[in-house]
């Protein structure tokens, strides 16, 4: 045992301050807090085994200081997490296992009022410790803290006479054995010179913690809450920390246009629960008649959730060419950029975690096909040139086929009655009822020639209405013509 008394309400203090201190606030996201509560890490039960030195040289103000910082400690413990109390002086015995709980008193009650046992044997309390870590259902996250005040002292007839030997030795290769995602352990000593190192015999990496200040007491002791809060944080992550961001090109890309268009691509997060932030977007392409400009902007995608994005392409085929139905295509690769990070990178470094999210999938194929003749044009040429055809043929019809004026007067051969009938248009019919006389005929303007002046017309009729009798004439202005029999005279306008 040993006799020095000093330190104990301030190492008690420490340990009540173990997760009392919470990290502040990341500049650039969520607190290492936010995260572990996003990631609902309470729900990952770990293992605590606590032993706690009652010899007498523990009592008075040292063991009540151990009693009200084990309280904080225990506090601060999620529910579900299972604490394992034991104490130690000749023997070791668990005085509690089980969760945590919601009242951390009830545990604290189970040490005995006062610190009178004998002796300091800390290789039994090593044993029971390894013994309740290999407990059936034990969590696979676990941490041990030491707290004694003396040397390693044990009664006569103790397994572990010396602080090292035989059973030493098989205490740590039972140790080995274990099978523990993350085993933490620390030594907290409550005088100048005690056995807390020997932990680390047992388990590897121990930190012997040595509070000579309350403030550095507490920043200290806070290692081994947030050691476990680390290890739940990445065990709950999984594979998330080697995911990142797929890129799927849209079939638009295969089917590019000549000219100005906006294809969508669509990013997809890959984690399932970190968050990705995505900048600087850059498209790049191995065809220099191919640009594509992405929008200066942030993409944010929420754990297994996608975003499209919206990126403006422009394909130049060159200058067109003179045959109708020449075409030209394009093909080629995209190949699409940028910074990926996440807010959480802070928070996760905090826990010694680094997140590098990547984009895969970022290049895609170019395919397009552009009309490179200039079929509109050689179709409006054409068009043209029917549409000149056609007023070519009107303006001649309208040359050799003038308007009559004045009017055309029959004379019958056996009345010689006359009948007068009005001439307007390019065309008349003859018939009783147009010009007085039997029979049927037509009557039309036409000119010799194109450079023809003299306007005539042209009188075809039948006097019986048979077309195998229709007789035709022509007739200048004022002079008259006998057809089929009857006498017709072409009076102009004068």
């Amino acid at each position: 045992m040993n006799s020095y008394a000093p330190r104990a309400v301030l190492a008690g203090l420490a340990l009540g301050a173990l997760l009392l201190a919470a990290p502040g606030p990341a500049a650039a996201g969520p607190s290492t807090d936010d995260i572990h509560r996003a990631l609902g890490i309470d729900s990952v039960a770990a293992d605590y085994i606590v032993l706690v030195d009652t010899s007498s040289s523990m009592q008075g103000a040292r063991y009540a200081g151990v009693k009200t910082g084990l309280l904080s400690f225990l506090a601060a413990l999620a529910p579900e997490d299972q604490v394992s109390l034991v104490t130690f002086d000749a023997r070791a015995t668990a005085v509690w296992t089980g969760p945590a709980g919601r009242s951390p008193q009830r545990i604290v009650d189970r040490l005995p009022k006062e610190a009178r046992g004998t002796n300091t044997d800390i290789g039994l309390a090593l044993e029971q410790a390894i013994r309740l870590l290999g407990r059936d259902g034990a969590p696979t996250i676990a941490t041990v803290v030491l707290l004694t005040d003396g040397i390693h002292d044990p009664k006569r007839g103790s397994p572990y006479p010396f602080d090292k030997g035989y059973a030493w030795d098989q205490l740590r290769r039972t140790a080995q054995r274990l099978t523990k995602d993350s085993l933490s352990g620390y030594a907290i000593p409550l005088a100048g010179a005690t056995g807390a190192k020997l932990l680390s015999k047992v388990v590897p990496g121990t930190v012997v913690l040595n509070p000579t200040a309350i403030d550095r007491a507490t920043q200290l002791l806070e290692q081994p809450k947030r050691k476990v809060q680390a290890v739940k944080a990445r065990q709950r992550l999984g594979d998330d920390l080697t995911r990142g961001v797929v890129v799927t090109w849209p079939p638009e890309a295969g089917r590019l246009r000549a000219g100005r268009q906006e294809l969508t691509v669509v990013l997809r997060s890959t984690t399932a629960h970190i968050p990705i932030e995505v900048r600087d977007l850059v498209v790049s392409s191995d065809r220099p008649d191919v640009t594509v400009r992405p929008p200066d902007t942030t993409v944010t995608l929420e754990p297994n959730q996608s975003a499209s994005v919206t990126l403006a392409v422009e394909w130049d085929p060159g200058a067109p060419t003179w045959k109708p139905w020449d075409t030209t295509s394009v093909e080629g690769t995209f190949s699409l950029s940028g910074r990926a990070s996440t807010p959480w990178a802070d928070a996760l470094a905090a826990d010694g975690m680094t997140f590098e999210p990547r984009l895969s999938g970022g290049a895609g194929d170019i395919r397009g096909t552009a009309q490179h003749g200039r079929p509109l044009w050689w179709l409006s040429f054409l068009a043209g040139a029917v549409l000149l055809v056609l007023l070519g043929r009107t303006l001649v019809r309208g040359r050799l086929r003038p308007a009559m004026l004045g009017a055309l007067v029959a004379t019958a051969p056996a009345t010689r009655e006359r009948t007068t009938m009005p001439l307007s248009g390019r065309q008349g019919t003859i018939s009783k009822a147009t010009a007085g006389i039997g029979g049927s005929g037509r009557v039309r303007g036409v000119r010799e020639g194109l450079l023809s002046r003299q306007a005539r017309i042209e009188i075809s009729y039948t006097h019986n209405g048979s077309p195998d009798h229709t007789e035709t004439k022509r007739c200048s202005p004022g002079e008259s013509v006998v057809v089929s029999g009857v006498e017709f005279l072409w009076q102009p306008t004068r």
